[in-house]
């Protein structure tokens, strides 16, 4: 492992909708940026992809050096991808053409164990994130907190590794996000030291770091919220704090709802109509939920909470927000469509299978896929099965929808599917 250790780390070098005007705009991005795509909404347009996908549809299938549960992302033609390396205390991180799956390159580095570790999780647990000007990759390496940066051909422009006393019985699991040049990301967790951070994506100068309560783990990907009235947001969720709103370039706290939370965050905040709406469970199902009424912050509103979500609740796969609604989607394939202001049920249903991953909403159709490796495309405005298929291997992950196509990584492959 690279050596540059310091206690402040060593620099080395709100609600979408499906319209045709929402699926131009997220085919437009250049890339799918993170885990769940541009801003973790989970939304696509892919005309060309099949409803019934048959053996056909595999464009190319590669393996990977091991185990991995993290997402797929991609840029400018390169998928990127993490993984463990088989047999050996060892992580990938590779970039991949996305035309016909050759390894362009490889940054490989040595990690250790954490104090506790799920059966579940692996040490490519948490998603990238990419733009323009690089890779950012967070993970726990032992007891330290790790942020660096490579650019586009594998080369590491800067790096943070900061002890801090990282304890979890379930292991590490957050991903980082980038927004307007800054990198930011949450490490909570119940050892000595947590703290929420961004990081100039350029630079690698800190550019604000938050400390936080010990508490139990969150796995959350940051969120970024643009509401109609204010400024950009980045909302955070935790066991010790609640839902946390933050600037995401200057780090200030706009506002912080504490929301009694006594169990950790998996699924990623989702918002929809105003509303952000946060679940926290254990084991394999969702128990505590908040619905929270965004404030305006020009005004000095302060948040309230909305409702409490009394329908089955997700634990690990993130809900989906669109229409003014919210899509649950639970680890255990219950799935129950609500109206975002009030929590109303609007239709349920049940699909076969146990889930980690999150469903995508591509143009009209739902997708999501058990830890069997069984695909779910069900319709988006009822509960209707449209088709299933049997994917090579199961998988945590959730998959990349760019240009029509979609990336899937499985346990331990990397597939594209199209036509």
């Amino acid at each position: 492992m690279p050596s540059s250790i310091s206690g402040t780390g060593q620099i080395l070098a709100c609600g979408l909708t499906v319209t045709l005007l929402l699926a131009a705009r997220v085919q437009g991005e250049p890339g799918w940026t993170q885990f769940r795509g541009p801003n973790a909404t989970g939304i696509a347009s892919a005309p060309g992809l099949p409803t019934n996908i048959t053996q056909e549809n595999y464009l190319w299938q590669i393996d990977l050096p091991g185990l991995g549960h993290s997402s797929p992302v991609f840029w400018e033609g390169k998928l990127i991808v993490t993984s463990e390396v088989k047999g050996q205390k060892k992580r990938q991180i590779l970039g991949i053409d996305a035309k016909d799956g050759r390894v362009l390159w490889t940054h490989e580095e040595a990690c250790e164990e954490t104090d506790g570790f799920h059966k579940f999780n692996s040490f490519a647990a948490s998603t990238p994130a990419v733009d323009g000007d690089g890779v950012y990759v967070s993970w726990i390496s032992g007891k330290d907190f790790i942020l660096f940066a490579l650019n586009h051909e594998g080369k590491q422009t800067w790096r943070h590794e900061i002890p801090c006393g990282f304890r979890s019985d379930f292991g590490p699991g957050a991903s980082p996000i980038v927004f307007d040049g800054t990198v930011i990301m949450s490490n909570e967790h119940s050892g000595s030291e947590c703290f929420l951070i961004g990081v100039d994506a350029t630079s690698g100068e800190i550019a604000w770091r938050i400390p936080r309560k010990t508490s139990l783990v969150s796995f959350c990907t940051p969120k970024i919220c643009r509401p109609e009235s204010g400024p950009v947001q980045v909302i955070f969720a935790s066991t010790g704090h609640g839902v946390t709103s933050v600037d995401p370039k200057s780090g200030k706290i706009f506002w912080e709802l504490p929301c009694d939370f006594t169990l950790k965050p998996c699924a990623t905040p989702v918002i929809a109509e105003g509303v952000v709406f946060v679940t926290t469970g254990k084991g394999s199902m969702g128990v505590e939920t908040v619905a929270v009424r965004l404030p305006d912050v020009t005004r000095d509103e302060k948040p309230e909470i909305l409702y409490r979500a009394t329908v089955r609740l997700p634990y690990v796969p993130t809900p989906l927000a669109f229409d003014g609604k919210f899509l649950l989607w639970t680890d255990a394939g219950f799935i129950t469509c609500i109206e975002a202001k009030s929590g109303k049920e609007l239709w349920s249903g049940k699909v076969s299978g146990k889930f980690f991953s999150s469903p995508l909403l591509i143009d009209d159709r739902i997708y999501n896929t058990s830890l069997n490796g069984q695909m779910t495309v069900l319709a988006s405005d009822r509960f209707k099965i449209l088709a299933q298929h049997d994917l090579p291997e199961g998988t945590h992950a959730t998959p990349a929808v760019i240009g029509g196509r979609m990336y899937v990584r499985t346990y331990e492959k990397l597939m594209y599917i199209g036509k």
